[in-house]
């Protein structure tokens, strides 16, 4: 089971992760959450925000969820660190299935980091004489080749040394055709991407970068959205012998995010076109009786005897007042949001409507 940090996260939904065994630690510092869990959920808002900002530079590689509503709210979670999004209302599955896949990415990605470390240490006089990245041995290959995460290495003339099977499916070459044929290069989306990702990395002070958006080609020549974290491996001396990318495949947040947008601008749409069909029958329904009595205090005016003047400027009113009742009657026969265009480029709505 997993240590879950919760940061403005409803009670009901609290009590469904801990109902699976979970254990939970509701915190507003940093520290705690950073050091002691396995993975941080928070509701989304200005203080959650922050406080993802925070968490994320604390610890770069934990896995932290986000509670969104929208996919304006997606979009700002992921871009103020979170390593993935949820929409409410949550369901409780979900919730549970996202939360064990990320705990699990985020524990095999520990265990990978220690065994590469390991690895690189025990061929360190090799690397001493060759300046070269050793072959992984059959174990450490097994344990790349189970994380959920695709995963590339290559050493510094882009020659590509490792390839697990989670870059297969994702890319669609094969670990044989990655090393004898490819150019890491090869495999970025734009020219000289992989140029500024390595500039990237020797330019910041821990040599790596975390969350960096990308686009990788596959095999078919699809060009493929990603979350990359990338890293420069060292010698004992602090020499570069080699960099590691790890990245997931973000076409499917993408889509959710892109599906969330279509589906609030259409909410929009539906409310507006409502919201002005119910605002025109109101209006026609509050001018008609006011309308009415002073079309009816004009006409009494005009059975009165008076002088030729004065009867011309009634009649005049009165056709005015026609012309009113008739724009009221207009108002009352909406039934459709549609607009026709009015002077200078303005629209307005359409009162003269099919009513078929």
């Amino acid at each position: 089971m997993a240590r879950v940090a919760l940061h403005g996260v409803d009670p009901r939904i609290a009590r469904v992760i801990r109902r699976s065994g979970h254990k939970l630690l509701r915190c507003d510092g940093l520290l705690e959450a950073a050091a002691e869990v396995d993975l941080a959920l928070f509701t989304f808002d200005s203080s959650g925000r922050e406080w993802s900002i925070a968490l994320r530079k604390a610890n770069t590689a934990l896995p932290i969820l986000a509670i969104v509503t929208s996919s304006e709210d997606a979009d700002a979670a992921l871009a103020a660190g979170s390593t993935d999004v949820i929409l409410r209302p949550v369901k409780s599955a979900i919730l549970l299935a996202r939360i064990g896949h990320l705990v699990r990415s985020y524990r095999t990605h520990g265990e990978l980091e220690d065994l590469q470390k390991k690895a690189l240490m025990a061929s360190s006089d090799a690397i001493e004489k060759s300046s070269k990245l050793a072959v992984a041995d059959d174990f450490l290959e097994r344990l790349i080749d189970a994380s959920p995460d695709p995963i590339i290495c290559s050493d510094l003339k882009g020659k590509i040394l490792l390839y697990n099977r989670a870059a297969e499916e994702v890319l669609g070459y094969t670990p044989l055709e990655a090393r004898t044929r490819l150019h890491v290069s090869d495999l970025y989306g734009d020219e000289g991407e992989g140029a500024k990702i390595l500039h990237s990395i020797r330019t910041s002070q821990p040599r790596r970068v975390e969350g960096y958006r990308v686009r990788i080609r596959s095999r078919n020549g699809e060009a493929i959205p990603i979350l990359l974290s990338a890293a420069e491996i060292h010698d004992q001396e602090g020499n570069a012998v080699a960099t590691v990318g790890v990245f997931r495949d973000t076409r499917e947040s993408d889509s959710l995010a892109s599906r969330l947008r279509q589906a609030t601008n259409r909410l929009i749409h539906s409310e507006k076109r409502s919201a002005a069909v119910a605002l025109a029958g109101a209006t026609a329904h509050e001018l008609n009786q006011p309308l009415t009595s002073v079309m009816g205090i004009v006409e009494l005016m005009l059975a009165q005897d008076r002088s030729e003047n004065e009867t011309q400027r009634l009649e005049r009113a009165y056709e005015q007042l026609e012309r009113m009742a008739e724009i009221v009657r207009d108002l009352s026969k909406v039934t459709q949001y549609k607009t026709t265009e009015y002077v200078e480029g303005v629209n307005i709505l359409d009162l003269q409507q099919d009513p078929s």
